[in-house]
């Protein structure tokens, strides 16, 4: 895997972090109703799938 790559793949685990934080804090204001399971520590899990799996 080049830099490039390596770097695009830490970008997409950023990204899904920073999404999982956004829930955890509306389902902490009651904001998101019902219950919720977060990924947060899986990021690399969800962006080597997304890599794996080019769009399409």
């Amino acid at each position: 895997m080049n830099q490039q790559q390596k770097l695009h793949l830490y970008r997409e685990m950023l990204k899904i972090r920073k999404f999982e934080e956004m829930v955890k804090d509306l389902f902490a204001k009651t904001e998101i109703l019902g219950s919720v399971h977060l990924y947060i520590g899986e990021e690399a899990v969800g962006s080597r799938r997304l890599r794996s799996h080019p769009a399409g």
